[in-house]
């Protein structure tokens, strides 16, 4: 994961701390991704437009996502609609 750190920050931190703090950056995110997965109470779905606000995108982003076959559509009648497991395994390989 160094490549995604900027050269300047690589410049001033010791590899030591960017790998600690690439460490403790991925357990944080990978924690919201279960809590939000142990909540029964979300659906298993979610519309297009909530898949941007919870991935803190743009809604381009979520139709260029479908348009790569990274996430399946799924339609109810006009609405797109989006497997929160797909979106949720996104945001883990994002981080990998």
């Amino acid at each position: 994961m160094a490549a995604h750190i900027p050269p300047s920050i690589r410049a001033v931190y010791s590899p030591n701390m960017v790998r600690d703090f690439e460490a403790w950056l991925t357990e944080i995110i990978h924690e919201e991704v279960r809590r939000r997965v142990d909540d029964v109470s979300i659906s298993p779905w979610m519309t297009a437009d909530e898949a941007a606000r919870w991935l803190g995108c743009k809604r381009r982003r979520i139709d260029d996502l479908c348009s790569q076959g990274r996430i399946t559509r799924h339609h109810d009648g006009r609405r797109l609609l989006l497997r929160r497991s797909e979106i949720e395994q996104l945001v883990l390989e994002e981080v990998r």
